[in-house]
């Protein structure tokens, strides 16, 4: 059965909560299981859009899809932020641990935020890794948080070599105007600090 999709122009990452909803309505209403599974998944690009993260998304539900619909993904539209938020306590969590233990002197300045540091760069490489052909069902939208916050580690722990090839990876990317606002001001923030470090 073919899946009716937004138009290329209007990615998954920028599209406003009716024309997210309406996509679930059709995946719905022609019986695209999978579509609809995708839709509900943190794994998918929706998840990057500022636009659905709504402290309560019920009534836009309730107006678009019929029961059980509605409450399903009122629930998940709710959750949307706890992709980021975990990337961004993660560091936090492991910047006070390292300074927790420290203290007591069971651990070296670093540590710990080192070790935050490889879970997201798995993170990384998994969405930079993603091949898909169409641009807003890639993963590739989730890199630049993910690199903003591994720059704030590096700078943290001293080891800016390691923002190299994070910086090539999103002046590389087809998508490096596309991020929202904040965090391509945040990336170059840090490209800077390093340019200055560097010369």
């Amino acid at each position: 059965m073919a899946r009716r999709t937004l138009s290329p122009s209007i990615p998954m990452a920028h599209i406003t909560i009716n024309q997210y909803l309406q996509q679930v309505q059709e995946a719905i209403d022609s019986r695209d299981g999978q579509f609809c599974a995708e839709l509900v998944s943190f794994k998918h690009p929706h998840v990057a859009n500022p636009r659905l993260q709504l402290p309560s998304p019920e009534e836009k539900c309730q107006q678009v899809l019929e029961p059980p619909y509605d409450e399903m993904f009122a629930a998940h539209l709710r959750a949307l932020p706890i992709m980021y938020a975990v990337a961004l306590d993660l560091r936090i969590f492991a910047n006070n641990a390292d300074q927790q233990l420290v203290k007591k002197g069971k651990s070296k300045v670093g540590d710990m935020l080192e070790k935050a540091a490889e879970l997201l760069m798995s993170c990384f490489r998994v969405c930079a890794s993603d091949t898909r052909a169409g641009i807003e069902d890639s993963k590739k939208w989730g890199m630049l948080f993910l690199v903003n916050q591994l720059f704030k580690i590096y700078f943290k722990i001293n080891k800016l070599h390691l923002c190299k090839p994070l910086i090539r990876a999103i002046d590389s990317s087809n998508l490096k105007d596309e991020y929202s606002m904040a965090q391509r001001v945040t990336y170059r923030y840090y490209v800077g600090r390093k340019a200055m470090f560097d010369s």
